[in-house]
């Protein structure tokens, strides 16, 4: 997914840019939710791109192959 979001013209990125996705994610700096607020929310991270901060999409609870995972929708 980041792969295919990195090269899209709105969504320009270097993978480089969040590979501490991870642990950014653990410690955002705000949570907001969209949609079904259980089933979705955008996340401002720490990891910052031309100044300015990533804020990640997530589906949450997500079934996948028999198991729940949290997905990462989108990337601005």
């Amino acid at each position: 997914r980041l792969a295919e979001k990195a090269v899209q013209r709105n969504h320009e990125f270097s993978i480089s840019d969040v590979r501490n996705l991870p642990q950014a994610l653990q410690n955002p700096i705000a949570v907001f939710t969209y949609g079904d607020k259980e089933k979705a929310q955008n996340v401002i991270v720490e990891l910052e791109r031309d100044g300015k901060n990533f804020v990640i999409g997530i589906h949450l609870n997500q079934i996948r192959k028999g198991l729940v995972v949290n997905d990462v929708r989108g990337m601005f």
